[in-house]
Order: structure tokens, then C-alpha cells, then sequence
């Protein structure tokens, strides 16, 4: 079963930055990755957008009590990017091989339908808007009815519409798997339904850590009863699969992976969180982290009770933050870190 719904009051501890500084960058934020129209902006992806950064943009908001910032992306987001008969949307938009700009990919990323519905939910709760709740709802539904695949009893969410479930195998990603949107969807649709997928897919990351390093991979193959790591896609534990870390931080801190200790201890003895972990050779990346990294580093730290850890990994990726401020990824990951009501 999900566990009840709980009232969160809006803490940031006294270690992380205090609200006033969270509120600035936010501001920040806005300024540097929000176009006057609308649109999040990720530089590192030839200056495109996704479901992703728009329903990052868009929890981000309502965390903040930002209601014309909400309602411009909402609208830059129906008007551009809601192309779809099925409601699930088109996963990037961006510059085309002709010079046009618009939908690049037809095709849906779960993650971005699961943000961007949440987002949805959260800003009728917080702002009363009818609108929001019957968008947030079409997507739901759809989410529902297009995406589940069975595997072996259990019920989980294919990445997307297309090109992941095949004859003899099912490509996940693991970082798609948001629990604070599960938990919030049972509410407002098919409670069983969602509280089924929310117990498989925390059971299926249960069994998703590999190597000696013992941490989930970017992208999982299930075939047969076996879930090994999709090689093909990557052999390791990187940009998406940081997202594992912060998502289960967030709802079931006590499910986070093994490794999460052992990256931590590696940072106490090494002075660095490393930018990579190889998961077929055991091995780790010489170099730092992004400053996404060191902020969902801190904040697992934080709920595993490391709390003078969790200040240093903070302040270090801050200061990382001010020499990186192209990186959306990078930004979303520190904010999202520090303001986890975001989700709740």
C-alpha cells in the first residue's frame, strides 16, 4: 500500500540554504533558463526543450508559490508542445534539421508525462484552478491506459509509447520510476492501479543495483524472471541514473541503494563524488561530479542522518553551481534537492 499522504511543512534545514537564499535562486533560475515566453531552456541539448525541463519548471513553481511563471509555462507548453491525440506529449521540441522550430520527437518520455501531470495536480491544490486538475487528470489517464506492461506480476510504466517493449525483453529506465507522482495519482484516479505500480516499481529498484559499487545503472533490460543492466544503452551509473538517488530520497529513503554509502564514503576518503561509476568494470570516473550530482548526494546524506556530510556536499555544490549556470540538468537537480516539497 502507499503510505498516507502527509502534511509537509516547508523545512530547509538548518544547513541547507535558508529560504530567502532558495527563493533568489529560483529567481535566478527563472532569468537564466525561462524565456519570456515560456519555454526551459536546456542549453546543453542545442538549446532545445523537453517534457522533462517543462515539468521541472513547472513543480518548481508551484514549490515557489509562482503562479504567472506556472501559467506561462503551462501555456508556452499546451500552445507547442501538446500535439498528441492520446494527451501524452511530445518529448522534445526544439531546432529542426530545416532551421524550423517545434516538435522534434513525437514520441513521449514517461518521466516528462509524470512531472508535467503532477505539476498539474499540485497547482490546483495550491491555486484552486479547475483547469489545471481536468488537464493534469487527461494525462493521467492516458499515463494509465497507454504505458503499463506487465512483467512477471508486476505492473510497471514503459519509458515511452514506442521502442521499449519487445518479444523478449522490456527497456526501463529506472529514473522513471517517480513515486511522489504514483502516490499523489492514487488520489485523483485509480487508487489500486497506481499503489500497484508505486509497490512493483520500488520492488523491481530493489533488485536494480549491479557491481561491487552496488548502484542502479541509466537503463535496465527485464527478460525472462532475470533484470540486468541494458548494456547496449550504458554501463553506467550517470546523469539519469542520479535521479534514482533523488527520487527515492525523497519517498523511501530507507529503499536508497547500498552504494549510496559507498559514494559517500568515497567522497569522505577522496574529497570528490565521482562524474561516473561503471558498473560492468567497477571502476569510477577520475573527475567530479556535476553540481546536480553533489546536491542529490547531499540530500541522501541528509535523510540517512549525515548532517554535517550533507552541509559540506550542499555548499560544495553551490560553489560548482556558479562556475556551471548553463547547466538546466544540473540547476533543476540542486533546487529540486533543497526544495522537496517540490514533489510532495
Amino acid at each position: 500500500m502507499i503510505k498516507p499522504i502527509v502534511s509537509l511543512i516547508f523545512i530547509v534545514g538548518l544547513f541547507l540554504p535558508q529560504p530567502l537564499e532558495a527563493k533568489t535562486l529560483w529567481e535566478k533560475y527563472k532569468e537564466q533558463f525561462i524565456t519570456k515566453e515560456g519555454r526551459v531552456v536546456d542549453y546543453y541539448q542545442n538549446s532545445s526543450s523537453h517534457s522533462e525541463s517543462m515539468g521541472y519548471g513547472m513543480l518548481l513553481a508551484v514549490a515557489y508559490n509562482d503562479k504567472a511563471s506556472f501559467k506561462k509555462m503551462h501555456q508556452w507548453l499546451y500552445n507547442n508542445m501538446h500535439k498528441r491525440e492520446d494527451s501524452l506529449i511530445p518529448w522534445l521540441w526544439g531546432k529542426r534539421a530545416n532551421g524550423s522550430w517545434g516538435v522534434i520527437d513525437f514520441n513521449n518520455a514517461t518521466d516528462g508525462d509524470l512531472l508535467i501531470s503532477l505539476a498539474l495536480l499540485k497547482a490546483f491544490e495550491k491555486w484552486k484552478q479547475k483547469s489545471y486538475l481536468e488537464e493534469g487528470k487527461k494525462i493521467i489517464g492516458s499515463i494509465r491506459v497507454n504505458l503499463p506492461i506487465e512483467w512477471n506480476g508486476k505492473t510497471l510504466l514503459l519509458a515511452s509509447y514506442y521502442g521499449h517493449a519487445h518479444e523478449d525483453s522490456i527497456i526501463m529506465n529506472p529514473s522513471y520510476f517517480l513515486f511522489e507522482a504514483y502516490r499523489k495519482f492514487a488520489v485523483y484516479d485509480d487508487r489500486k492501479f497506481w499503489e500497484k505500480v508505486y509497490k512493483d516499481s520500488l520492488q523491481i529498484l530493489g533488485k536494480s543495483s549491479f557491481s561491487d559499487y552496488e548502484l542502479p545503472p541509466e537503463w535496465l533490460k527485464l527478460t525472462g524472471s532475470e533484470i540486468k543492466i541494458f548494456e547496449s544503452k550504458s554501463t553506467l551509473f550517470y546523469s539519469n541514473a542520479i535521479r534514482v538517488v533523488m527520487n527515492l530520497a525523497i519517498s523511501e529513503p530507507s529503499a536508497l541503494p547500498p552504494g549510496v554509502h559507498k559514494i559517500l564514503n568515497h567522497y569522505d576518503k577522496l574529497g570528490y563524488i565521482p562524474d561516473w561509476v561503471d558498473l560492468d568494470r567497477n571502476s569510477v570516473s577520475l573527475a567530479h561530479g556535476s553540481p546536480g550530482f553533489y546536491a542529490v548526494f547531499g540530500l541522501a546524506a541528509k535523510k540517512l542522518g549525515r548532517e554535517s556530510l550533507s552541509e559540506k556536499l550542499f555548499k560544495e555544490a553551490k560553489k560548482r553551481l556558479e562556475q556551471d549556470e548553463k547547466s538546466y540538468y544540473s540547476f533543476s537537480l540542486y533546487l529540486l534537492s533543497i526544495t522537496e516539497d517540490a514533489f510532495y
